[in-house]
């Protein structure tokens, strides 16, 4: 797949989860085991709106960054519910003939 091909691949699935829907994860034998972890996001969410705030790659990578504004419905990972967060994430993400193999990540308050 091009390098366009892949980013694309990214975005969608990130706006999949952003909705709340994990199933393209299960197309992806790099994203199948964090199924339980970004349910357990989407079910302490409220409210989130997330944006790609930038996005390049080489070959068959492709870094992403995005920030999250995200209002807690309950408790999250120390955070308390009502609260509200901007997370900001960091993805790298290895792409194989279409498939996500492999995915990097890091995110934080800011």
């Amino acid at each position: 797949m091009s390098l366009e091909a892949n980013k694309t691949l990214v975005q969608s699935y990130l706006e999949g989860v952003w909705s709340g829907d994990v199933s393209i994860m299960e197309q992806h034998s790099g994203l199948r085991h964090l199924i339980p972890f970004v349910q357990e996001i989407i079910e302490a969410n409220e409210h989130s709106n997330s944006k790609i705030t930038e996005q390049f790659g080489e070959g068959e990578w492709v870094a992403t960054r995005f920030v999250s504004d995200i209002k807690l419905k309950k408790d999250f990972r120390g955070m308390e519910a009502g609260s509200q967060v901007t997370i900001e994430t960091l993805m790298m993400h290895h792409i194989v003939d279409g498939e996500i193999v492999l995915q990097y990540a890091q995110g934080a308050p800011i």
